[in-house]
């Protein structure tokens, strides 16, 4: 593909970055990043504008408005350069705009969902402000669009996913992120909303929502699917469940998947084992990936290993994340 070929698909997924948030500070950036390419550098010089005279100050579009002042700094020290410091001496060539990458990232979409406080179940701690944590680091590494949602009915959960697939399906990326319960019965692996009362393993599809429609809520996107669930705690309806004859009911952790390519499934603790809410203010999985999600120039495989890594030595050895799917010779980055 030539370059005209390359930046008419840059200007397409700009296009449909602004369909998704008009105000985009990033899109804007993007948008005069290739029009520094293209040779337009006065309509450039008015986005970058618009990046920074946005109000009010949005701080998870930070690295827009940076990559914008940089630019637009290089802009105007082109336009009116300084005098040289002596008639002798000749001023030194002017440096080029520098700008946050060559070409957009691609149009990012997530969903992050996080259930604490349980109709038939104790609170848990962690998960409002796990979602806030990894919903803040998606929007600092660019996503276009990230929807938040805490303490979801079974109603609301299906409703979200009904309304992020049409994200989904316009987007490069879909990720979704729950934390909360979840459990597994019969091989499937469910996620579990707050006004769930599971008196029988039977009850499981009607009262909770099975992995397989997360998936299906992300099987849209063009290029990657990713499905974290830091949800592997343990089956805190266990004790009172009936189990039935033709069903059986795992008492803790998730069952292991089978993704197909172009799509993970990452567990906050590996299949057959819980995932520990924690003492801090983040649960340890939570906390690991916010810290890795903020890294430049890590490929996601790397990332998540790195995140295995720092969970594994938060909780003794206790718990160890796990990636389930395979993405093929691509490397994708979160923050390039």
């Amino acid at each position: 593909m030539g370059k005209k070929g390359k930046f008419a698909n840059a200007s397409a997924e700009i296009g449909e970055a602004f369909k998704l948030d008009p105000k985009s500070p990033n899109a804007f950036a993007y948008r005069g990043e290739l029009e520094l390419l293209t040779g337009a550098p006065q309509s450039a010089l008015q986005d970058f504008e618009a990046v920074l005279a946005e109000r009010p100050f949005n701080s998870f579009a930070q690295a827009g408005r940076d990559a914008a002042k940089r630019a637009l700094e290089a802009l105007q020290s082109e336009a009116h350069p300084a005098p040289p410091a002596s008639p002798a001496v000749a001023p030194p060539p002017a440096s080029p705009a520098v700008v946050a990458s060559s070409a957009p990232l691609g149009i990012r979409v997530a969903l992050v969902v996080g259930n604490a406080h349980y109709t038939a179940q104790p609170p848990l701690k962690n998960p409002p402000n796990d979602t806030a944590a990894v919903a803040a680091a998606l929007r600092a590494a660019g996503f276009a669009k990230v929807v938040v949602a805490d303490d979801l009915s079974r109603d609301g959960i299906v409703k979200a996913l009904h309304d992020f697939e049409d994200d989904a399906d316009r987007s490069d990326w879909a990720v979704i992120y729950f934390s909360g319960h979840g459990v597994e019965v019969g091989g499937q692996n469910y996620v579990v909303p707050v006004d769930a009362h599971i008196k029988s393993d039977r009850d499981i599809a009607d009262e909770a929502v099975s992995l397989d429609r997360l998936m299906a809520s992300v099987s849209g996107a063009h290029k990657l699917k990713i499905v974290i669930l830091d949800a592997c705690r343990e089956n805190p309806f266990a004790a009172a469940m009936r189990r039935t004859v033709s069903m059986k009911s795992a008492a803790r952790g998730l069952a292991p998947v089978e993704p197909l390519r172009a799509t993970l499934v990452v567990y906050a603790a590996k299949d057959g084992e819980f995932a520990m809410d924690g003492d801090g203010a983040n649960s340890p999985f939570a906390a690991a990936l916010v810290k890795h999600l903020a890294e430049p120039h890590v490929e996601i495989g790397k990332m998540f290993r790195l995140v295995t890594a720092d969970v594994l030595g938060a909780t003794d050895q206790k718990q160890q994340p796990f990636v389930y799917g395979s993405l093929g010779p691509e490397d994708y980055y979160f923050r390039p």
